[in-house]
């Protein structure tokens, strides 16, 4: 049953295949979403369970997902945004896939996910879909509980996931922020409950010229969202090199050191 996780599979479509009816299937997972046992049946791992997090600060200094891929979200930082923003069976939709974290954390945790990307890492092509989101919402998508965004932004991701002028970790600032414009539009217009937005402020590679890019966004969304609560994932200090803490010392200026995981509801 855990093909009907991938919610580009409607309850409908998984009964045709299995050749039960509709309320069966939607029996049969409501019954594993309220089971004892689920978190072992679905997460189909031998892990413990993940540690919650009670204070706005998340501290999380190494990587603990196998995946290399650019700018991984820790799986620790996922499983506390699914289990604040969300309950067994909602849907969360990532159009920025990257490595696969959101499907292994979805499945873990008993939520249903649909997970795109303009390209597919090889490997994930069964969980992620290939979509590019600057086209606009998948057709298929059903409507998400939860919009998760952790987009390749502007000089901060230059060239790191494809050298195309159109990625979005290839644009101007003003073209980025048009392309999120856009985006947050149509997620408005499905008036989809949440949205989480993780980045960074761009500091370093824009001359020292700070942009708060979790501020642009709220003032984006501010007609139909409200911030409903932001918290702060510190970085190791160590991303910074003796030339960089040098050239902060010249401007005097502060490094930025951490990246804004904010949550947005409809309002």
């Amino acid at each position: 049953m855990l093909k009907s996780l991938q919610a580009w599979n409607t309850h409908q479509t998984i009964a045709d295949e299995l050749g039960l009816t509709r309320q069966a299937v939607s029996n049969i997972l409501e019954n594993l979403a309220n089971s004892a046992t689920c978190g072992e049946s679905c997460q189909n791992s031998k892990k413990e369970p993940f540690k919650k997090y009670l204070y706005r600060t998340w501290k999380q200094h190494t990587q603990d997902n196998v995946t290399t891929h650019f700018g991984a979200f820790p799986e620790i930082y996922m499983q506390n945004l699914l289990g604040y923003c969300t309950k067994p069976l909602d849907i969360v939709f990532d159009p920025f896939g990257g490595g696969g974290t959101t499907v292994d954390i979805c499945k873990q945790m008993f939520r249903r996910y649909y997970v795109s990307d303009r390209k597919v890492i090889p490997g994930r092509e069964n969980d992620i879909r290939e979509h590019d989101i600057k086209n606009g919402l998948p057709e298929d998508l059903q409507k998400p509980d939860l919009v998760f965004l952790d987009p390749p932004y502007w000089c901060q991701a230059e060239n790191q996931y494809s050298k195309d002028t159109d990625d979005l970790g290839n644009m101007t600032l003003d073209d980025f922020n048009d392309s999120m414009a856009k985006l947050f539009c149509e997620i408005g217009k499905k008036k989809i409950r949440r949205i989480a937005t993780v980045i960074q402020p761009t500091q370093y590679k824009n001359d020292w010229k700070t942009v708060d890019h979790t501020i642009d966004f709220a003032i984006m969304l501010q007609k139909k969202y409200v911030v409903e609560s932001r918290r702060i994932l510190p970085y190791s200090t160590q991303q910074y090199n003796a030339q960089m803490v040098n050239k902060a010392k010249e401007k005097n200026d502060d490094l930025v050191d951490y990246r804004d995981l904010t949550v947005f509801r409809l309002r």
